[in-house]
């Protein structure tokens, strides 16, 4: 198993001391008492290289969960949209760097050319799938205004695959920027809608299943649509359980994380289901919200389709309702942005503006709330019998018992969402007024950090296996985490005293 640099950091800082260990005696430590595997040769490989691995993590500490450093490839685009092997002897194909997480962000020059595979071959799609014709296209991007504007943007395209230097025009959608920039992070094909809800009657009534499996917790948003579609037609509900009978024609809705405490499900064990059962007409969409590119990558264990709402970590500011679908396949995309044009579920070209300015500063953000997750959870752990007069149970996909399905599902990061679970239900309630800057109101998710009562959430099902009203919620934000550590520690010695 490869490790991560911080890992390896802490290996070596176990080597150093104090007291100091042989490399024998920190082989045999970290081999028999940890989930890290380690042999004497790589341990020397890490000791030659301790400076460079020091000076990588001080030069930028976000690369600290990475599990080796970032490389640039350098690729053919051409090959690679149709997932062909590279040939690197052949030199008439056009070149380009396969840039970074937050480059593809903050320099997306080239989204306009998202026009161009929406019209290649549309006669080829089967049906049900309709061709996506100009007057769609005007309906579903409003900044189109007619078939001649839209010609010209046509036009405006060639120009720009002519010249890249070319910054993209005011004329053109921002919607289709965005779904560009998306699909370049979650390695999709993205379809964007005014909210998760309506993502997820989007691709609900795409599939159009007799059959859904979904757990009776959760987000209670997801279970309403469900419900709805029940209440219009013959559709069957059944309780998402940990061994099911697989149904032809039918979904498996897999929230992972769960809202409200950020308990990890095992995407690869539903999709396994799924693959033995040797039905081809169940499908596996991942609620991913609470785990976005990188935390979490939903395709790499078996979905067919994620599902996001952009409103907290990828807005980051609470002034926008967005979500949207990551497709596997380009002919998902098309079918779906036809119905999505029938259900009227476009996101607002202001929403899509704002979203646009809140993803250049993503990558930023979200490494900032996983670190902060991480330090007050380890704070709250070593800190445990200061408030244990009070304080239950510590909830985080963390702590959960198979560590290693959370490692690799979350690629060794911590997903910012934990309650803690206290003696009483006064508790939550008391304490919830004791905090001087942590936000307590619910509509304010963005990237400060919020504390909630979980049963005051309407937008939460709550399940019979915990006990909810003794919980408070936390949604970690983006300030400086000796801030949150601070307040949570003084609002809980009130509590005490």
């Amino acid at each position: 198993m490869r490790l991560t640099i911080d890992e390896k950091l802490s290996v070596l800082d176990y080597l150093h001391g104090p007291p100091a260990h042989t490399q024998r005696e920190t082989i045999q430590y970290f081999n028999n008492y940890t989930n890290l595997k380690i042999s004497q040769s790589t341990l020397s490989n890490w000791l030659t290289n301790e400076y460079q691995l020091r000076k990588l993590v001080n030069d930028n500490p976000n690369l600290k969960n990475f599990k080796k450093k970032p490389v640039y490839k350098r690729i053919r685009h051409e090959k690679l949209n149709n997932n062909e092997t590279l040939d690197d002897n052949n030199n008439n194909e056009e070149e380009i760097l396969d840039i970074g997480f937050s480059t593809k962000l903050i320099h997306s020059h080239d989204w306009m050319k998202s026009f161009d595979w929406m019209m290649e071959g549309i006669d080829q799609i089967s049906p049900p799938i309709q061709p996506i014709s100009p007057q769609i296209l005007q309906q579903q991007y409003p900044l189109q205004q007619n078939q001649q504007q839209f010609q010209q943007q046509q036009q405006q395209q060639q120009t720009m695959s002519n010249n890249p230097s070319l910054p993209p025009t005011s004329s053109v959608s921002t919607t289709l920027a965005i779904e560009n920039i998306l699909e370049n992070i979650t390695n999709g094909h993205v379809t964007l809608y005014n909210s998760g809800s309506s993502a997820i009657m989007g691709i609900l009534t795409y599939i159009n299943p007799k059959t859904i499996y979904i757990s009776d917790s959760g987000s209670k948003g997801t279970y309403n649509v469900v419900k709805l579609l029940k209440k219009l037609t013959n559709l069957s509900i059944i309780p998402l359980l940990e061994n099911i009978e697989i149904l032809p024609n039918s979904v498996i809705i897999l929230e992972s994380p769960m809202n409200p405490i950020g308990y990890v499900q095992d995407i690869l064990h539903y999709s396994k289901l799924i693959e033995n059962s040797n039905i081809k007409t169940c499908y596996l969409i991942v609620d991913s919200t609470l785990a976005p590119p990188p935390l979490q990558s939903p395709f790499d264990h078996g979905a067919k389709f994620i599902v996001y709402s952009a409103v907290k970590y990828l807005s980051g500011v609470s002034d926008l309702s967005a979500g949207f679908i990551v497709s596997l396949k380009k002919n998902d995309k098309l079918g779906l942005i036809n119905e999505r044009n029938a259900l009227n579920t476009s996101i607002a070209n202001f929403d899509s503006f704002l979203l646009l300015r809140s993803l250049r500063s993503y990558k930023m953000r979200i490494f900032t709330q996983c670190d902060n997750t991480k330090l007050i959870i380890s704070y709250l752990i070593d800190n445990f019998n200061k408030y244990k007069k009070i304080l239950k149970t510590i909830h985080h996909s963390s702590l959960q018992l198979n560590k290693s399905l959370i490692k690799s599902q979350l690629n060794n990061y911590y997903n910012p969402v934990f309650a803690l679970e206290f003696i009483n239900d006064i508790i939550p309630n008391q304490l919830l007024k004791k905090f001087n800057f942590l936000s307590t109101n619910p509509v304010m998710e963005g990237g400060e950090t919020l504390v909630e009562l979980i049963t005051n959430n309407p937008n939460f099902i709550y399940s019979n296996d915990l006990n909810y009203k003794n919980m408070l919620r936390f949604s970690v934000g983006c300030e400086d985490y000796q801030d949150i550590i601070r307040d949570i520690d003084q609002a809980l010695l009130l509590s005490i005293n």
